[in-house]
């Protein structure tokens, strides 16, 4: 039997090891075991703020270059369908047709996106989009025509054409097609990180890597990017996409983590700085934003090849 003597805050405790290695807690300490810092992180809001305007949303844009979401870029889903009354491929309304001033007959070639679902605040991974569709069940939306002028007169909005057209979306499913999901592929965890030793989460937080009442040791399974909070690639391109501005822009990671976001930021065309405090976690997003410069191409086919997987297709 060996006895250590520790101090915690300002009081002393004497440790026992047995022969087996087990420490045996005195009393005063051994209480307080069932007790940790966190539950576990089920829910994870992201804030979405900006700075005060200077002056108007268009003034800002003017002079910084940056104002507003991009709505159209962020769109939720993509379809194509043709217009009932021309027989020609349509694309929802464009620019023109929101003024009144585009010829509803004229055809789209080749063929373009309908215009897709405003984006919500609201965005689910793929657990939460499946309860949300056996709680509503499947519903229908309808391609019916919609008129653009009402309550606003005969000649559309600002009165420079004749009324316009657009076009529901024709689809069903679950509620969970109003919302973005993120899809997290396996492979893009470990992506250019091939030769570096795999490390069990739970032994950077006990030396018997039990794992101790660490929330976030969710498997003691070893891995090459042990971070404990890696993000799904697909949200974060996301969120870059969705704040990118039309030119320019540069994006401040201060808490980079494994890299997840800058990777997006590479995808996406953003100028980016990462900022990381633990030299291992700066070595890992290091190697896997330099293998995303290499294989943004192939990364839409691994992709591909993981969902048929997934849905057992050969």
């Amino acid at each position: 039997m060996k006895i250590y003597n520790i101090q915690i805050a300002g009081k002393n405790y004497a440790i026992k090891q047995d022969e087996d290695g087990k420490f045996i807690m005195p009393k005063e300490l051994k209480q307080w075991e069932p007790y940790g810092s966190a539950m576990k992180p089920a829910w994870e809001p992201i804030i979405v703020a900006m700075k005060p305007l200077d002056g108007t949303f268009a003034h800002n844009a003017e002079k910084h270059g940056v104002a507003g979401l991009n709505i159209n870029g962020a769109r939720i889903g993509t379809e194509t369908r043709s217009n009932p009354e021309a027989g020609f491929i349509r694309r929802g309304r464009t620019d023109e047709e929101v003024f009144g001033q585009a010829d509803k007959n004229k055809p789209d070639n080749p063929p373009h996106q309908v215009q897709s679902r405003f984006p919500a605040n609201l965005i689910l991974d793929e657990e939460a989009a499946a309860m949300l569709d056996e709680q509503s069940g499947i519903s229908k939306s309808t391609d019916r025509v919609r008129k653009n002028n009402v309550g606003w007169g005969t000649k559309g909005i600002y009165g420079k054409g004749a009324a316009q057209n657009s076009f529901g979306h024709k689809d069903s499913g679950g509620a969970s097609r109003f919302f973005y999901c993120a899809k997290a592929y396996r492979s893009e965890r470990n992506a250019g990180l091939k030769g570096m030793e795999a490390v069990r989460r739970a032994d950077r937080n006990k030396a018997d890597g039990v794992g101790g009442n660490n929330p976030r040791n969710r498997t003691n399974t070893p891995k090459q990017n042990h971070h404990p909070t890696v993000k799904p690639l697909k949200l974060m391109q996301y969120l870059c996409r969705l704040l990118k501005p039309p030119e320019g822009g540069l994006l401040l990671d201060p808490f980079c983590g494994s890299g997840t976001t800058l990777m997006a930021a590479v995808s996406e065309g953003w100028d980016y700085i990462g900022i990381e405090k633990e030299a291992e976690y700066v070595e890992i997003a290091g190697k896997r934003v330099e293998w995303i410069k290499e294989h943004l191409e192939q990364q839409d086919e691994i992709e591909a090849q993981e969902r048929k997987i997934e849905r057992k297709e050969p």
